[in-house]
Formats: structure tokens, C-alpha cells, sequence
């Protein structure tokens, strides 16, 4: 996302060799698959550069990024390879498709577009039509460049088209072209006010002979302060939905965090002489990364998984020889299948972090007492008893009465484990 905004700034600037630059950085250290929104970028290169001189734009970044690229990949995997390269042959070439991580229905991006942009979801995806708008009638009014302001809008359909259809759909597969949603976004915004001055200043125009032109220009004053009314309603009303997101979020999904904290600071955990094992089981996706575990030495606590109804790959541990990033590590497969090895009993485990819902198919350890304590909770979202307007968006004193909420918990084992 960072390389595409980099790339897409300085091709409007007008800094062509550093937009090349940047979004070859972006396709070799980035994403590879994003090489198709530089597309229109390119043919504009072609035909407003010489071709010299774009070629030698591309020979400099290829050097650049792909021959150190190639150098460290080498040094950890002692071998020569293309990481972009062999991640497009995985996923494009090899015919295993990507429906075996998850198939999700046509409206998915657009709900999710919605979610996270709001009202700017929809001024992107009506940005085109703005922009021929802006191009039949502004009449440089607007600052648009002709036919080339369009080929800037085209990168975000090419990318929303090509993600759309597939049929394995995630949310992060959106994020390299969120810079575009805002300006696109604002280029709607930015030419549908322009629209509107043009057509206030006409309107006023035409009694000019009936007035004075003191008179006309307080008109003119006075439509210029309408235009920015409907500017800055527009963008309050963006922003109080932005707010209204980002708040229903930190309420309702923010007890994992919370919780892993809590477990990093365990006096319990740094008085062990020997290391502990701290389990998760359906909730093993929502864990952050190793920083939120305390580094204890050999006495580290280590994350295991416990089986829940989940039937897919789960992660590996690293192995910590010296050869670790140059073997094959043994147990794993390309096809998302389920490996019983990174699973443990139980009885191992010291702590367990769940969400306890009544609902679960896998064992409640939260209301066996015999075996468990809780340690800590926190409140959890449960999206499926809570109405959709209100788990997705926080409305004051309405919200905590709509939605419905699980615990989150720490749990420490009751029973002594032998080490």
C-alpha cells in the first residue's frame, strides 16, 4: 500500500523515473500481483516519454531492488530464487486455485469497502463519471488533464475488478489500492463542488443586469459559502462515520490485545523455573505475534494450538538451528490440509486464551473449575447475536444495548503438569 501511495504521488507530480522507482519496489519487495495497477501508469510513460528513456527508468529499478533482493534471498535460502516469481507461479500457474482457503459471496468487498471508507467508498467507485463530467463541462474549471486524469482512475476498477472475481476474498487484498479510494474519492467531492460553484455563479449571472453588482458580488460571497457548507458537510459527516467505526472496533474486538498484555505481565510466568505453555485453540487466528509473549530465556513461554474445528494449515514454529531458513521443514503441504502435529493435549497446556460462547462446539474450559481458573477477561463482540447496524458502527448508549458480548479469558491450569 505504502510502495502503490509512493508510486501513484509522484506519477501525479510529475516525477516519472522516481514513479517507476517506486512501483517496481513496490511489485518485487511489496505484492507482486500489484504490477497490474502500474499498468495505466506505464502507458502514459510510452506515450507522453521517450521510449529510451522509460526503458532506462526500469533497467535502474530492476537493479536496484531485484539484484540485492536476489543477494539476501540467496544468503538465507542458499539458492537462487525470485520470491515474486515463485509466488505467482503458486498462486496463478499452479492450478491449485485459492479455493480451499475460503469462498466468499459477490457483496463481500463492497460491504467491507463500506466498513472501512464509509461514504468514500462510494465518491471512488463514482469517480469516473465525475471525472467525464469534469472533462465535458468544466472546461479547465475543474483542473482536470483530459483523457489522462481518467487514466489515473483506472488503476482502482482494474484492481477491484480482478479481486472481485476470484472467488477467495479477504479483506487485505483491498489494501494496496486504499490510497486510491482517496483520491478518487476526492476528485469526486473536489469536482462535484466545482460543479456546483459553476452552476451557482450561472444562476447569479443572470441577474446581473437587474442588480446592482455590489449586490452580485455579496451573491457570489454568499454561493461561495454555500459551496464550502456542502464541502465541509460531506466531510464531517465521513468523519463522524470514521469515529463511529474506529470506536465500535476499540469496544468490541480489542480484548485480545488487552489480554495477551495482561499475560506479558504475569508475575506468575517470570517466577517459573521451567517454560510454559500457553494454548489457544478456535481463537488461534486473533493471536498478535510472539512480542505480546515475555522473553524469558529458555524459560520463554511457547505457544501451542489446541484442535478445535478448524481443518486448515496451521503455523509452524521455527526451527531454531542454523540451517532454519535453508531446510524444508518437515509437516507441512501446499494445499491447506490439516497437519496433526502442531497440536497438543491439553493436559500440556499451563494457560488457555478462548472466547467462551455458549454456542461453541469445542469444549467451554472457561466453566470447567475443576481444572481451570480465570485469570482475566475482557469483553468480546458476539457478531452473531448482535443486529448488524450496531456491531459494525458505535452509537452512544444505544450500541450496549443492542449488541451482546462473550468473555475473553485467560485461564491457568489448575493442575499441577510434570515438566
Amino acid at each position: 500500500m505504502y510502495g502503490v501511495m509512493l508510486a501513484f504521488g509522484t506519477w501525479f507530480r510529475g516525477s516519472w523515473a522516481l514513479a517507476v522507482h517506486a512501483s517496481v519496489m513496490a511489485t518485487l519487495l511489496g505484492w507482486p500481483f500489484v504490477a497490474v495497477i502500474f499498468v495505466p501508469m506505464a502507458l502514459e510513460f510510452f506515450l507522453r516519454a521517450k521510449l529510451t528513456k522509460v526503458l532506462s527508468w526500469g533497467f535502474s529499478a530492476l537493479t536496484l531492488f531485484l539484484v540485492p533482493m536476489i543477494a539476501v534471498d540467496y544468503y538465507y535460502f542458499r539458492r537462487i530464487l525470485v520470491a515474486p516469481l515463485n509466488i505467482l507461479i503458486y498462486n496463478v500457474f499452479s492450478g491449485s486455485g485459492s479455493e480451499k482457503y475460503g469462498i466468499e459471496e459477490w457483496p463481500f468487498y463492497f460491504k467491507n469497502g463500506f466498513l472501512n471508507l464509509n461514504f468514500v467508498f462510494f465518491l471512488a467507485f463514482s469517480s469516473f463519471l465525475w471525472g467525464v463530467v469534469g472533462i465535458l463541462m468544466g472546461k479547465g474549471k475543474f483542473r482536470i488533464q483530459g483523457p489522462f486524469v481518467l487514466l489515473k482512475l483506472m488503476p482502482l476498477y482494474i484492481w477491484f475488478l480482478i479481486m472481485q472475481i476470484q472467488p477467495h476474498k479477504e479483506e487485505r487484498f483491498l489494501y494496496p489500492i486504499y490510497p486510491l479510494f482517496c483520491f478518487a474519492g476526492a476528485l469526486s467531492l473536489s469536482i462535484f463542488a466545482g460543479l456546483l460553484q459553476h452552476f451557482f455563479i450561472k444562476f447569479s449571472s443572470k441577474s446581473i443586469e437587474k442588480e446592482k453588482r455590489s449586490n452580485f458580488k455579496r451573491k457570489g460571497w454568499e454561493n461561495s459559502r454555500v459551496l464550502v457548507g456542502v464541502v465541509v458537510l460531506v466531510c464531517v459527516v465521513v468523519a463522524v462515520v470514521s469515529v463511529s467505526r474506529t470506536t465500535s472496533l476499540l469496544i468490541n474486538y480489542r480484548a485480545p490485545l488487552l489480554l495477551y498484555s495482561d499475560f506479558y505481565h504475569l508475575s506468575s510466568i517470570s517466577q517459573q523455573n521451567s517454560s510454559v505453555n500457553l494454548c489457544v485453540g478456535k481463537e488461534w487466528y486473533r493471536f498478535p505475534s510472539n512480542f505480546f509473549l515475555p522473553d524469558l530465556g529458555k524459560f520463554s513461554p511457547k505457544f501451542q494450538f489446541l484442535r478445535s474445528e478448524f481443518r486448515g494449515l496451521l503455523p509452524r514454529h521455527y526451527d531454531s538451528s542454523p540451517s532454519a531458513t535453508w531446510i524444508i521443514p518437515p509437516h507441512m503441504n501446499d494445499q491447506n490440509l490439516e497437519e496433526l502435529s502442531r497440536y497438543v493435549d491439553v493436559s500440556e497446556c499451563d494457560y488457555i486464551v478462548d472466547q467462551d460462547d455458549e454456542k461453541q462446539r469445542e469444549e467451554r474450559y472457561a466453566v470447567d473449575e475443576e481444572s481451570w481458573k480465570v485469570v482475566g477477561w475482557y469483553p468480546f463482540l458476539d457478531s452473531e447475536s448482535s443486529p448488524s447496524p450496531h456491531r459494525a458502527f458505535w452509537v452512544p448508549f444505544v450500541s450496549a444495548t443492542k449488541n451482546k458480548f462473550n468473555r475473553y479469558v485467560l485461564l491457568q491450569s489448575t493442575r499441577s503438569r510434570k515438566l
